[in-house]
């Protein structure tokens, strides 16, 4: 019985892990674009890198997109956590000390 449930787990974490990476590389393909548009503040980013990496209800996937049809959903707050993750890098890259 235990068989039938790791293979599901294992799934779900490839998925998620998926996921994360094509969010990772839509905010580092889009963050330039949000520091032009006036982006400062981490709940600006997360706004704004949401309307660019998530589509609404699903209906816009693509390859830029996530998730995807095959990820299903993903636990709460990762989206954000990921998003301010990779927001702080890009400003302390383009901002050296």
């Amino acid at each position: 019985m235990s068989l039938f449930v790791v293979l599901p787990l294992a799934a779900s974490a490839q998925a998620e892990e998926a996921s994360v990476s094509r969010l990772r590389s839509c905010v580092r393909a889009h963050a330039a674009d949000a520091q032009a548009a006036g982006v400062r503040m981490p709940g600006e980013a997360e706004n704004y890198f949401i309307r660019q990496c998530i589509p609404l209800f699903g209906l816009f996937l693509n390859s830029n997109n996530l998730p995807t049809k095959d990820d299903g959903p993903l636990p709460p707050g990762i989206y954000r956590t990921t998003i301010e993750e990779e927001w702080r890098a890009f400003l302390e890259r383009s901002n050296p000390r």
